[in-house]
């Protein structure tokens, strides 16, 4: 298990606003050069219109986490996505949005599952948390709150990340209402 600091994130900027790289794998690629397997992020979409990065053979998961926003995809395809509300979407599809908001994203090849749960602990209530039999990686995102286990503290945007070779299982304690987003990767 990896507790990953908001200093341990990248951000930069993107004709939206800006975007900031929770992780991405492997770990060594450069996000630039779309040659990644999986990257999740965080975006601060800062105008009111926005025109959305192109992704050729990926598959894109979105929620915004603030503000209902709404979505065009190729010209035609229109909805609202209101907070912590998952939308999936091809990357290839020419994407833009009227609204500003801070959205959670995951991007990754068709040949990976991947998959977003938003979940909400009110304070005291245990969380396990343990990777699925067939899951390669999974990052839980803390977007609100604080969770302790014996002797670890996490913050409100810091991520917990269980790879494939972490065996065991951690359990953790909201410490106030929290809302977790929890990204799984399986091949």
């Amino acid at each position: 298990m990896k507790i990953l600091k908001s200093s341990d994130y990248q951000t930069s900027i993107w004709t939206g606003g800006t975007t900031t790289q929770l992780y991405i794998f492997p770990e060594n690629e450069m996000f630039a050069d779309k040659t990644f397997l999986f990257r999740i992020s965080s975006a601060k979409i800062e105008m009111e219109h926005s025109d959305f990065s192109q992704f050729t053979d990926y598959k894109r998961l979105i929620l915004t986490l603030d503000r209902t926003i709404r979505l065009r995809h190729n010209g035609g395809i229109e909805m609202e996505l209101n907070p912590l509300q998952i939308h999936n979407f091809d990357g290839n599809w020419v994407t833009s949005s009227e609204g500003k908001c801070r959205d959670f994203n995951l991007i990754f090849r068709p040949e990976l599952s991947g998959n977003i749960e938003v979940i909400h602990l009110k304070k005291n209530k245990k969380y396990l948390f343990c990777r699925a039999q067939d899951e390669q990686f999974r990052l839980t995102f803390l977007y609100k709150g604080i969770l302790n286990s014996d002797d670890i503290l996490v913050a409100e945007e810091e991520s917990i990340i269980l790879k494939e070779d972490d065996k065991e299982n951690y359990e953790f304690v909201a410490v106030e209402d929290s809302i977790l987003i929890s990204v799984h990767i399986s091949s």
